[in-house]
């Protein structure tokens, strides 16, 4: 396996190198309008493809959706995509060690939060192992985003099982808009030192190219009494993208990308001999490759043609478990006319994912090798009721997965404009979250109970496991949203959510008969604890964003989101669910250009308490002060978390990874562009 990451890896290489070297550079990189420079209607202008499958406004959507532009990271200060994802509401991020974040939207907060489906350019990061997405695992140089696209609630009916309680795109720049070089640096506190650098040039007069690499080193955070902990983190990755138009109206884009990375972790784990518990601090390395094509036809008029299909290598370690996992994934997209009131989208796709995974004492998952398929067909229609003013969307997706069989996910949006500075609309939609890996072929050590103590009188250790089976079925979820979006004024505009969540067949535990192991070595007791589809509940909330410009060049914008959570039925980790999300989130950004080459900038975060792990709720201010020195040459200054020494955010809650509290910190940043 180690000879084809390495082909991997040079493949990826030497075409990137190739592309260098047979075609000319075109120009440097145009210089980017600031976001404080933008009027409002060109923010709610802003195209967006997530909401629908293709590009729309965001004033047209009939979806909760936010825009997280690169410019928006760029002030913020931020370096990687989950700190960035802090931006929008309804989003919930925690960080609880350099390396390991749990990222949600609308509650279920967790390491492998299981109900957000993440996309990078179309490709998911979604991984079938825990459910979730495993975020060491995935970066980019972070100029090269053009935006991320949030989508709040369900979004199954168009990117399927999985997309429960939203959709998040990451959608990275054209090649033909990165021209020319960039070099970028840094270094700071808890950011030791990063950099990266990019190079893009022209094919041609019809298509452009890309080449990168980039590279970190984070510190290690500290622990709950302030004492050093174990989770530095080195990573590295490569990769390239090409754009090119073939001819009238066809595009074709083709990228890839390799990684690898050093992981620090300190694991604690149970044990059937004394001390019973055991702590193990572990270097972890990561690594992987993808390709990606995807062809468009027609993409310039409303008959298109899309066919994407990416190849994924990934090799995931998690203490001494080891997950290796290749994914094949083919999609076809039509978009047709149907008369001048429908606008008809559907598509066929198909996935086949298969893993080698190496089991350990405390996890293990049989068989230890497995192929899952899924199809899956949808079709949305955009009918048109009255010009200009109504809008009504239907849409259905069907998929066949390897673990519960045939599932439907339907929705149907109603977008009323009453002008051309308002608009509100409301959804109803069914989705899904299908099983993971684990929960259908796991068996997991929860804890071990020493004997003769409070907690387990008996002369034998008990072991408490977790069991998965093929009888846990999907949980459901039916979802109701209302939404109204006003451009007040030239200078204010305000966007505001109202949703109610019902939830069927959450995940939920009982605790089995023990079953005395006298043959074994050691003998042991063990109370099996399967996982079950018991758990109901419901999430209701509202999330107000709003921007005012108070004046040319200074930008505020923020948001408040609101949440009350009632769970019942859920037994073991999972009655955590109404405590380990924060009830109320509130966030303010000021974005501020002091002149044509100083820009100033604020980001204040409130986050409520979460009850379950005991965490306090915290404010957060960070600051960029930033100095254009030249049109090429930029030099920036940003202190992270300024208001506390150190603080705790979440806790790990699903295997025994050691938890660590998140610094105050400071780094200096430069690029220079030429």
């Amino acid at each position: 396996m180690r000879n084809q990451w390495r082909l991997r890896s040079c493949t990826l290489v030497v075409a990137a190198t190739f592309v260098v070297w047979h075609t000319p550079v075109s120009g440097a990189e145009p210089a980017s309008r600031s976001v404080a420079d933008l009027s409002l209607e060109e923010l709610m202008n802003i195209q967006v493809v997530s909401g629908s499958k293709k590009l729309q406004r965001i004033a047209d959507s009939a979806s909760a959706v936010f825009v997280i532009t690169a410019e928006d990271i760029r002030r913020s200060g931020v370096t990687s995509i989950p700190e960035a994802l802090r931006m929008a509401p309804g989003v919930e991020v925690a960080r609880f060690g350099s390396n390991k974040w749990a990222v949600s939207i609308r509650g279920f907060n967790g390491r492998f939060a299981n109900k957000l489906l993440v996309l990078m350019d179309g490709r998911t990061l979604y991984t079938p192992l825990f459910a979730g997405v495993q975020w060491e695992l995935h970066d980019t140089v972070l100029e090269d985003i053009e935006r991320i696209e949030v989508i709040r609630g369900p979004g199954a009916a168009l990117w399927g099982a999985n997309a429960v309680n939203g959709v998040i795109n990451i959608i990275t720049r054209h090649a033909k808009n990165t021209q020319g070089a960039l070099l970028s640096a840094g270094a700071g506190s808890a950011e030791r030192a990063f950099g990266a650098a990019r190079f893009g040039g022209s094919i041609g007069e019809d298509g452009a190219y890309r080449v990168y690499a980039k590279g970190f080193a984070r510190d290690r955070f500290p622990d709950a009494i302030g004492q050093e902990g174990r989770d530095d983190w080195n990573a590295g990755s490569v990769g390239f993208r090409i754009d090119r138009a073939l001819s009238a109206g066809d595009d074709l884009l083709v990228q890839g990308q390799a990684f690898s990375g050093r992981v620090g972790e300190r694991l604690v784990s149970g044990r059937l001999l004394p001390p019973f518990q055991v702590i193990e601090d572990i270097d972890q390395q990561n690594k992987g490759a993808h390709l990606l094509v995807r062809w468009e036809g027609g993409g310039r008029t409303r008959s298109a043609t899309t066919l994407q299909g990416f190849v994924d290598h990934a090799e995931y370690h998690l203490g001494a478990l080891v997950e290796k996992r290749q994914t094949l994934d083919l999609e076809l997209q039509q978009r047709t006319p149907w008369g001048v009131a429908h606008d008809l989208v559907f598509g066929l796709g198909y996935r086949f994912s298969r893993d080698d995974i190496a089991s350990i004492e405390t996890i293990a998952i049989a068989p230890d090798k497995r192929n899952t398929h899924l199809w899956s067909a949808f079709v949305q229609d955009e009918w048109t009721l009255i010009p200009e003013r109504v809008r009504l969307t239907l849409g259905a997706r069907l998929e066949h997965n390897s673990y519960t069989g045939r599932e439907i996910q339907p929705s149907a949006r109603l977008l009323w404009t009453p002008s051309q500075t308002q608009s509100v609309w409301g959804s109803v939609a069914r989705a899904v979250r299908t099983p993971s890996r684990a929960e259908a072929d796991g068996r997991i050590r929860r804890e071990v109970l020493p004997p003769l103590t409070a907690t387990n009188p008996t002369p034998l250790p008990v072991e408490l496991a977790l069991t998965g089976g093929r009888e846990f079925d999907s949980e459901r979820l039916h979802a109701f949203e209302v939404g109204y979006r006003n451009q007040i004024s030239a200078r204010m505009s305000v966007d505001m959510t109202l949703f109610h969540n019902r939830y069927e067949g959450i995940r939920s535990f009982t605790m089995g008969a023990t079953q005395l192991q006298l043959l074994a070595v050691p003998p042991h007791a063990i109370i099996p604890v399967p996982i079950g589809n018991a758990g109901s509940g419901r999430v209701r909330g509202v999330e107000v964003s709003a921007e005012v410009r108070p004046t040319d060049g200074w930008r505020l914008s923020g948001f408040l989101a609101r949440q009350w959570l009632d769970f019942s039925g859920a037994t073991g980790p999972d009655t955590q669910l109404e405590g380990s999300s924060p009830r109320h989130t509130v966030s303010l950004r000021s974005t501020t250009s002091l002149s044509r080459s100083v820009e100033f900038d604020l980001w204040l975060r409130h986050v409520d308490s979460l009850p379950a792990f005991s965490i306090p709720s915290y404010t957060s201010v960070d600051a960029r002060l930033g100095w254009k020195i030249n049109r090429n040459l930029d030099v920036a200054l940003i202190g992270q978390n300024l208001l506390d020494k150190r603080r705790p955010e979440f806790v790990a809650d699903f295997v025994g990874t050691a938890t660590y509290q998140v610094p105050r910190g400071a780094y200096v940043k430069v690029d220079w562009k030429f």
